[in-house]
């Protein structure tokens, strides 16, 4: 995987969350697979329970949702302007890990790049997007297509 975009932590988090995040993340996680601590979680309830403390909740629970990939979304867009950037049919994968005192948020996408004019498409791409409450930035990588 190379990196193609870094970003504020601020700024990625800003740009995540909205007035109705918590209806949206029961609405994502079904459709999404989603690891705390390595355990599969399923339902809000679990989610917060598997996350502990209301700190963590309110730092992490944003992040699960498919607005994260909007940024990726737009980067590639931009990287392929005569192109189309669809859904891969993979399900959004969140590997979430917890400790006391931080966590790591690695969020896992699949897209395809399309050709504007025939919609075929050319390029599948396994995208990442790396989130640490010890670092200051959010790491946004692909594999080696870009």
């Amino acid at each position: 995987m190379n990196l193609i975009w870094k970003v504020s932590y601020f700024s990625f988090c800003h740009g995540v969350t909205s007035t109705s995040t918590i209806a949206q993340v029961k609405k994502d996680l079904p459709r999404s697979h989603v690891l705390v601590n390595n355990n599969h979680v399923t339902n809000f309830r679990d989610l917060t329970k598997a996350l502990g403390g209301a700190l963590m909740q309110k730092s992490i629970i944003p992040l699960l949702t498919q607005a994260s990939c909007a940024l990726l979304v737009y980067k590639l867009t931009e990287s392929f302007p005569n192109s189309i950037v669809k859904d891969g049919g993979e399900k959004l994968v969140f590997h979430v890990t917890v400790t006391k005192e931080s966590f790591c948020v690695d969020i896992e996408k699949s897209l395809v790049i399309s050709d504007s004019k025939n919609l075929k498409p050319m390029h599948i791409l396994d995208c990442g997007i790396h989130i640490s409450s010890e670092l200051n930035d959010v790491l946004i990588t692909s594999d080696d297509l870009l």
